[in-house]
């Protein structure tokens, strides 16, 4: 595992607070995010794959905010009729 990974993965608030600083620097094409979960899989996104990254980054941050009760960012539809 890599030396700055979290040291609890089962926590979707520590995750994405780990994973925001790699996306950015994903994004301004400056590094590589490297994801190792288990002892033989590691996956690892490059700056062609921003839009995982980003997926995996809302995920993680959607998984936070249900555990803190956010409802801040949550989208709301309504429907007329």
């Amino acid at each position: 595992m890599a030396e700055d990974a979290p040291s609890d993965w089962t926590d979707p608030c520590i995750v994405a607070a780990w994973l925001r600083p790699k996306v950015l620097a994903l994004a301004l094409g400056t590094g590589v995010v490297r994801v190792r979960s288990g002892a033989n899989r590691e996956t690892q996104f490059g700056p062609g794959d921003l839009k995982a990254a980003q997926a995996l980054l809302a995920s993680y941050e959607a998984q936070c905010a249900v555990k803190t009760g956010d409802t801040a960012n949550r989208r709301r539809a309504i429907r007329f009729g």
